[in-house]
């Protein structure tokens, strides 16, 4: 797509607005620049529009850091109205469509995000985009599991634990985590599970943590389970000891006490890996795994928790059939495992097929056009026409020697120092 500048956060997990950068220089001309459409990537990482409401000063101390120290620009735009103006828009006040009043009225934002009221918010600046990137990415740090004989089990294989349970990180949307392992706990399952826990998370040990959601409050000591420090890499490989050890991956997901369907790389890598699995996440995920083509074990095991809006709900049901399961003879356990792995190789075979990768590529495709055909049908130049009056108001103001020529040189001058990524 020649007509597109596409933003992205780098390094990837990135959040902070300095961070969001164009994905590759362009050689365009000034009239291009202007008239394309800015694809702005934010499909790794779920939607904060207030994270991103900052203030006029703070957006003008950073743009000063990162644009050309031009004096005359410098002065131009010296201007409190002109850094609101340009504050409104949010995530999208950094990105050189914003900076270079851009003709058309919003971007584009690509977004991994279904049911979402922060996307909603966006909608004055932004069309939307969905895609899966979870799935692409996902295919790539997993592709080894695909020939990775070390995870294949004979129909007679013993695992030593039914459940294999990654917590490393536990503050923000995570902190449902928490409440899950105090459960875990109180049931007595944890000689059931191989747990990944670390006792701290961002320097803050998990007894000095304040709950946002009071119900998931813990009452459980958590020092009996192991504190491991691993990397936060971690969920971009596997570990095949972890799937010979244990029969189901409990998959805690980035949300669960929240409104929105966001699936990350953490539901697919025991799908990558032929593993079976219980979705801890929002409502309604197991049913958005679906819609991709894969299986999951209703018929096998009771997965009425993913139809419970309520979260504490919803965890009490994961763990009650998790009990269930503990309580199993050796021989009922046997007789799971071997109907639940067939299913998990299914999902394997889907996983690295050419038929996931095309739904997921055409996705990408179908929506990112739908949205950029509906930005140029529906705009107006208002967002133009808006700074233009600003940069006119400021040249009053400055009491500047206003020429349309210096102007148009100074967006040049910064078009030119983009494309160079300084």
């Amino acid at each position: 797509m020649h007509d597109t500048l596409i933003y992205r956060f780098y390094p990837p997990g990135e959040k902070n607005l300095s961070k969001l950068t164009m994905l590759r220089d362009h050689v365009m001309n000034l009239h291009d620049t202007v008239a394309c459409v800015p694809i702005l990537c934010q499909d790794q990482e779920v939607l904060h529009y207030d994270h991103y409401q900052i203030s006029w000063q703070q957006l003008r101390d950073l743009c000063q850091q990162t644009w050309p120290l031009n004096n005359d620009y410098q002065i131009l735009h010296n201007n409190q109205a002109w850094w609101e103006n340009l504050r409104d828009q949010n995530m999208a006040s950094v990105v050189f469509g914003s900076i270079n009043a851009i003709a058309t009225d919003r971007l584009v934002l690509l977004h991994s995000e279904k049911r979402s009221q922060e996307l909603e918010k966006f909608q004055n600046i932004a069309v939307g985009a969905y895609w899966w990137s979870h799935g692409m990415i996902a295919r790539d740090w997993y592709r080894y599991a695909q020939h990775d004989t070390r995870l294949h089990k004979s129909q007679n294989h013993v695992y030593t634990k039914d459940f294999n349970i990654y917590s490393r990180a536990w503050i923000g949307s995570r902190e449902y985590r928490l409440a899950f392992l105090d459960q875990i706990i109180a049931q007595g399952m944890q000689d059931a599970c191989r747990i990944t826990f670390s006792h701290t998370d961002n320097n803050l040990r998990y007894q000095d943590h304040a709950f946002t959601n009071t119900n998931f409050k813990i009452t459980q000591d958590l020092d009996c389970l192991p504190n491991d420090l691993i990397s936060s890499h971690s969920s971009a490989t596997y570990d095949y000891q972890h799937y010979q050890l244990c029969a189901i991956d409990v998959v805690l997901e980035t949300l669960f006490d929240d409104g929105r369907l966001h699936l990350t790389e953490k539901s697919l890598r025991p799908i990558a890996c032929g593993q079976p699995f219980i979705l801890a996440s929002t409502y309604g995920s197991l049913e958005y795994l679906r819609s991709y083509g894969f299986e999951t074990f209703g018929h096998i095991i009771d997965e009425t928790y993913d139809t419970l809006a309520d979260p504490v709900e919803r965890l009490q049901s994961i763990c009650k059939e998790m009990k269930r399961i503990t309580q199993l003879s050796q021989d009922q356990k046997a007789q799971l495992w071997q109907a639940l792995g067939a299913v998990a190789q299914r999902n394997q075979q889907h996983f690295f097929s050419d038929t996931f990768a095309q739904q997921i590529k055409q996705e990408l495709i179908d929506n990112v056009l739908t949205a950029t055909a509906s930005i140029r049908h529906n705009q107006s130049g208002q967002r133009w026409a808006k700074q233009r009056r600003m940069l006119s108001k400021q040249q009053r103001n400055d009491s500047l020697n206003y020429n349309p020529s210096t102007t148009m040189q100074l967006r040049t001058a910064l078009a030119q120092h983009l494309r160079r990524g300084n």
